[in-house]
């Protein structure tokens, strides 16, 4: 018992195991050594103990028999059994009925269960037993909060503040039922008294809820506690935070300079720095996540931080090394793996997305986005059967369609197109979250939807996605990266970076060049050879086409010689050819198509369900080429495009 009360727990649990070795029907020795095992989370064991305790402790001993109850009921808590937690704090009652811990204990298991009258009762009990205690009034007005009953809710925490007033819970607890009033300006007095007595946890959360609504009363709150208690830095940081949550990005970096000069600290570098992120000015981003590095180096977080913010500045390169620094501080982390490896995939570097991928799927083994980008560059690599393997996985370890699922990808490499569209849909049911909106976004232009996937990029966009990098790189995207309605979302939402892009790309300079390509005429039309992916061909030259079309035996020739593989498979898309008839078509990336000098990459082309049909080379090409020009008497296509100079 001495080493229990100087907390040195090696040396009880060794004396009340010598003890029982020595009694073994001291049942008070088995409940503290329950009370040890619990402590250390073995459950099996402290359960074993607490039942010898039940068995040896004499059933006189009223006290102990509910203390022994009251230990068994905590474990039952810890392993989630809450119908036998109940029964053992009902025992412990029945045993102590003047000891209000149990009816607290008891009553948050009914409020977890939504069973607020039996809560309400347990806390009358403990009404009983001290009208002066604040508990049963914190628990019966969280109650009427649950039910909406606001104003009884604030009626109770009236209570509380009367009785004690020192006491923070009280008004933060009032002022979340304010809230649910609509009175925001004593809210905001609730939260800051909240703060103000011990920086309650409830209240900052509170604080940056309520900003949403009534930004002006929360505001007005913290810049009168500025002047009030102008030393503290505390007050000047909470400015910063809800600024910050209402994207006011400016105000909130001007009020954490203030409290770092009151008080430097890395915590409010990081969130200047987290500001300048979102405001896309990367070189102060890096600068004050440099500071908040240098002042906690320990803090390897921040590290992580830094390169996030050189990947979505675009210097990828230099997030790789930022990423070597962190995982060689951090060997034992999966996810640092997975995000270089994510780097690594984003500047096509294959093999080293692979081997980071795979080292994070050996650290955790159940983190299906690793799984998930592995079998993606396996895809890249042609080696289609690994590829599967890691699909398949996915969809045994990935089973809930929520916001980080990444099941759908698989369903649709593994074709099964019905079944990702249905995961999908239930992710963006679960969530209204950006993320979920981007992921939609992606998964819509790989099936060759660009009119969805369009939609929903906006709808992640409205939400406040700011990876304006990701979504200029993401190969996810590539189907709608050329499109107008894309470039003007772009221009919509990024309206800076895509000035500077294009003030960038009006300071390189450009030569014209003629290339002349030769033609045969067949049958009223203009053909061209070409090589698709390396395999000599033909194709027609129609400019009233829309797309490139490729017959499917051309395509079952090129799957079967490898040059195509079924990483380039996109999905499918619907088509309507000039009578009007509507064909389904297997959409393929070719990597590669050359003619006359000319090399395109990445062209997007659908497979054509007939034997007869052409190789067609249809706008979504031209476009890319420049002025076209025919020239029947020479026979050639004069073809003027621009080249860049180096």
């Amino acid at each position: 018992m001495e080493a229990l009360d100087e907390r040195d727990s090696k040396k009880a649990e060794e004396s009340f195991s010598k003890e029982i070795e020595e009694h073994p029907e001291n049942g008070y020795a088995y409940l503290y050594l329950a009370h040890l095992q619990f402590r250390n989370e073995e459950f099996g064991r402290a359960l074993s103990s607490i039942d010898n305790a039940l068995k040896y402790i004499p059933k006189k001993d009223k006290e102990y028999k509910g203390a022994c109850h009251y230990k068994r009921a905590g474990i039952y808590e810890a392993l989630e059994k809450y119908e036998e937690a109940i029964t053992d704090f009902t025992m412990a009652i029945s045993y102590n009925p003047e000891d209000d811990d149990s009816y607290w204990e008891r009553a948050q298991i009914y409020y977890e269960q939504e069973k607020y009258d039996l809560a309400d009762a347990d806390y009358k009990a403990m009404k009983k037993l001290d009208a002066n205690s604040p508990l049963p009034y914190m628990g019966l007005g969280r109650n009427e909060v649950a039910r909406k009953n606001f104003q009884s809710a604030v009626d109770l925490y009236d209570n509380v503040v009367a009785l004690y007033s020192e006491y923070a819970s009280g008004y933060s607890f009032r002022a979340e039922a304010y809230m649910g009033l609509g009175k925001y300006m004593e809210a905001a007095s609730d939260i800051v008294k909240a703060l103000e007595l011990d920086y309650d946890n409830k209240a900052f959360r509170l604080m940056v809820d309520v900003a949403d609504s009534a930004f002006v009363q929360i505001n007005t709150k913290l810049k009168a506690k500025t002047v009030t208690d102008s030393n503290n830095s505390y007050w000047p940081y909470c400015l910063g935070v809800i600024n910050e949550h209402t994207k006011r990005y400016t105000d909130a970096i001007t009020n954490y300079l203030k409290a770092s000069k009151l008080d430097e600290d890395a915590m409010t570098y990081g969130r200047i720095s987290s500001c300048y992120e979102d405001m896309g000015e990367w070189a102060s981003a890096i600068e004050y996540m440099d500071k908040a590095i240098a002042l906690d180096p320990k803090d390897t977080d921040y590290i992580l931080y830094k390169a996030n913010i050189y990947y979505e500045a675009g210097q990828i390169q230099t997030a790789i090394e930022v990423m070597d620094q962190y995982i060689e501080a951090v060997p034992d982390y999966a996810g640092g793996y997975y995000r270089r490896g994510w780097f690594k995939d984003n500047i096509k570097d294959i093999d080293g997305a692979i081997e980071d991928y795979t080292t994070s799927i050996t650290l955790d083994a159940d983190y299906p986005y690793a799984i998930m980008s592995r079998g993606n560059m396996y895809l890249l690599k042609g080696e289609s059967e690994l590829a599967k393997q890691d699909f398949e996985m996915v969809v045994q370890k990935d089973t809930i369609p929520e916001e980080g699922s990444c099941t759908m990808y698989a369903h649709m490499h593994l074709g099964r197109n019905e079944e990702a569209i249905e995961w999908m849909n239930k992710m963006l049911e679960s969530s209204e979250e950006e993320g979920v909106r981007y992921e939609a976004a992606c998964l819509y232009s790989l099936m060759g939807d660009t009119e969805k996937s369009l939609y929903y990029l906006e709808e992640s966009l409205k939400r406040g996605n700011k990876s304006y990098h990701h979504m200029m790189t993401d190969d996810d995207i590539d189907n709608i990266r050329n499109l107008d309605a894309f470039k003007a979302l772009m221009e919509k939402y990024f309206p800076q970076e895509t000035e500077q892009e294009s003030s960038n790309e009006a300071l390189v300079e450009y030569a014209e060049k003629v290339v002349e390509v030769p033609f045969t005429r067949h049958g009223g039309v203009t053909q061209v050879k070409c090589s698709v992916n390396g395999l000599p061909l033909h194709f027609i030259f129609d400019t009233g086409a829309a797309d490139v079309t490729i017959s499917r035996v051309e395509a079952t020739f090129m799957f079967k010689n490898e040059y195509l593989s079924s990483s380039d498979v996109i999905g499918k898309a619907r088509y309507m050819d000039a009578n009007g008839d509507i064909s389904v078509g297997t959409v393929l990336n070719i990597k590669k198509i050359t003619f006359g000098g000319l090399e395109l990459e990445n062209v997007r082309a659908s497979v054509v369900e007939s034997n007869n049909a052409p190789l067609l080379l249809g706008q979504s090409v031209l476009n890319r080429l420049g002025k076209i020009e025919i020239d029947y008497d020479r026979s050639v296509l004069k073809i003027t495009t621009k080249e860049r100079i180096q």
